[in-house]
């Protein structure tokens, strides 16, 4: 795993919470959006779904540890891709956890300050594997 990679090379001290990915689930969530463009509405209802899950994985895991009482933030490294519009993307991670008094969302914008260049440098430096799509079969397709 790539993540585990980057913890280990930066000798962080993160703890990485698992889920199942459920593929179903997705195809489901983003039905009828199939064809469209890199950037646009799939992207977007993927956004939804991916912030969706990760604050409810992280919600259930600070209220199981009863971490409630600290500094508990939301982020992704989604807007590090060009092709991400990183002000949709903290709109609704904003958004979903507006309703929470537990967790704040933590807007980045990794393409700044030549991000996607430093990101493909500490790739290559940490010898990480690097897709050239973001993962979604329907965007390998069509872009």
């Amino acid at each position: 795993m790539q993540l585990k990679k980057v913890i280990e090379y930066n000798n962080y001290l993160y703890k990485i919470l698992y889920n199942d990915y459920d593929h179903n689930e997705f195809l489901s969530f983003v039905s009828g959006l199939e064809n469209c463009k890199e950037g646009g509405d799939r992207c977007i209802k993927c956004f939804e779904l991916r912030l969706k899950k990760s604050f409810d994985i992280t919600t259930k895991y600070i209220i199981n540890n009863n971490l409630t009482s600290s500094e508990n933030y939301l982020c992704t490294t989604l807007s590090i891709s060009p092709h991400k519009n990183a002000k949709i993307i903290e709109q609704i991670g904003e958004n979903i956890c507006s309703k929470s008094d537990i967790i704040k969302y933590l807007p980045s914008d990794f393409k700044k300050e030549n991000g996607y260049l430093n990101s493909i440098n500490l790739s290559k430096e940490m010898e990480l594997y690097r897709q050239n799509y973001c993962g979604c079969e329907f965007s390998k397709c069509i872009n």
